[in-house]
């Protein structure tokens, strides 16, 4: 048994108070009998301490009612490293068909229909083999190794790989191949810079982002002349877009609706030239040649009134991405049936520790009526109210119909505000970041960062409609 979190955590915290724990000839950590009790070598440190020693006290008597716990469920553990094993071995088979189409594109040859017939064989029989493991597994094993793929797959690349995350790298890679523009467009906090991020770590390189913003200068994007002071001469030092250029590597505009749209026009003609074209730098008077993997990757904010300063994209620049639309999950389901299942699993990869165990500072009942808010607030950020199909009237869930096309939040709970609330209080060990009604309140009321009552009046009500009662709270 590997029991990482118990490593993890009570043996750093022990030797901050000065403890001592042996180590075996491997150099691993010795803080466990196989009975489950302290290590003698330990105890007789913490023993004479008298009450000084409290703290290590009371740290070795958790470490051993958590160990006991684990040892009582270590069939199940197991069970649940089995069927993560096989969440993590299709999701290497999705690794694997990007890897190849980014090294066809870095090699500037052709992706072929024999390989991705065999990749795609690959994706199938792994898709295949886990579908049969979780219909042959308890149902709460099946939610714990799902957990725990996920805890370590956002941990590793920082995505959680629903199916639509999936699809849209698909397509991101696949644009990439042919050395086509993309444009991630949405919301905030669904992953649009962290995905196009990840593709870009497939190329082997740190990512080359411009992080547009309203002062930019084209000496960011292009370059600029600098004084080289040893041959006391200027000379050009080239920005991020013709180094990605000459390296075949995808350049990331980040919020590229966020700047000076005069800069970005420059890159009008650029963004259709493909790897072998030339670009003409007027700032260095020479051609540069295109090289194999070269794209540009661009993520925005739709212009509206809730995101400020952001620019409408002229159509001509808008008209050379690819564009995809990332929306907050589900939200084409009901959001009053049940909480969205893509949330759920954002959720529960917090929730649960590197033993695929479900913390015990979380009341599971609590935290699905916070994921349930958190839908229901997403869903009334992003859908129109007259598609919205819902009613708060009274506190009561119905359907109603409005002419209205804004929706009816100006703010909500994000997938990232989510996933941040419940790794936060999972650990038990922040002050004021346990599970309960007063973190609920607290994260509602950040919604209604305008000063209007209006979104702390629908946030709570869509919070009674889950079954959180805030009013004791005030």
């Amino acid at each position: 048994m590997r029991f990482e979190n118990l490593a993890k955590h009570y043996i750093p915290a022990l030797q901050s108070y000065g403890i001592t724990i042996p180590q075996d000839g491997e150099g691993r950590f010795m803080l466990f009998e196989e009975d489950g009790t302290i290590v003698p070598e330990v105890r007789k440190q913490i023993i004479p301490l008298g009450e000084e020693g409290l703290i290590p006290q009371k740290l070795m008597q958790d470490a051993v009612l958590q160990y006991l716990d684990y040892q009582q469920q270590e069939d199940d553990i197991l069970a649940t490293y089995a069927l993560a094993e096989l969440h993590e071995r299709q999701l290497d088979a999705h690794l694997a068909l990007w890897q190849t189409m980014v090294d066809a594109a870095k090699a500037g040859r052709a992706f072929t229909d024999v390989e991705l017939a065999c990749y795609e064989k690959d994706i199938s029989r792994a898709r295949k083999d886990l579908k049969a493991a979780r219909s042959n597994a308890r149902a709460d094993i099946a939610e714990r190794a799902q957990a725990l793929h996920d805890r370590e797959t956002i941990r590793r690349y920082g995505l959680l790989f629903d199916r639509e995350m999936i699809q849209d790298i698909d397509t991101l890679v696949g644009n990439a191949l042919s050395a086509r523009p993309t444009l991630l467009v949405g919301d905030k906090g669904i992953a649009k810079t962290q995905m196009a991020k990840f593709v870009m770590r497939l190329y082997g390189t740190e990512p080359l982002i411009v992080s547009v913003k309203g002062d930019m200068m084209s000496d960011e994007l292009v370059g600029k002349m600098v004084h080289d002071a040893p041959r006391n001469t200027f000379v050009f030092e080239e920005g991020a877009l013709p180094r990605a250029m000459r390296a075949g590597v995808p350049l990331l505009l980040d919020e590229i609706n966020f700047g000076d749209q005069a800069v970005i026009a420059r890159l009008q003609d650029i963004l259709l030239k493909g790897p072998g074209e030339s670009v003409f730098l007027q700032e260095e008077g020479i051609d540069l040649v295109v090289q194999p993997g070269f794209t540009v990757f661009a993520t925005a904010n739709e212009a509206s009134a809730r995101y400020r300063h952001r620019e409408v994209l002229d159509p001509a620049i808008r008209d050379r991405f690819e564009v995809i639309e990332r929306t907050y999950p589900d939200l084409d389901r009901d959001p009053l049936r049940r909480p969205s299942p893509s949330l759920m699993r954002l959720a529960l990869c917090e929730a649960v520790d590197a033993d695929g165990v479900f913390s015990r500072h979380l009341d599971r009942d609590l935290l699905n009526a916070l994921v349930h808010l958190a839908t229901l607030t997403e869903h009334l950020y992003a859908v129109p109210a007259k598609d919205a199909a819902i009613s708060l009237e009274k506190d009561q869930a119905g359907s109603i119909v409005r002419e209205d096309t804004a929706p009816l939040l100006t703010d909500c709970i994000t997938p990232r505000a989510l996933n941040r609330a419940v790794q936060d209080s999972a650990g038990g060990n922040l002050p004021g970041r346990h599970l309960d009604l007063y973190l609920i309140d607290k994260l509602l009321r950040t919604l209604d960062q305008a000063g209007s009552n209006h979104n702390a009046s629908l946030a709570r009500q869509a919070a009674l409609l889950v079954g959180i009662d805030l009013s004791p709270v005030g």
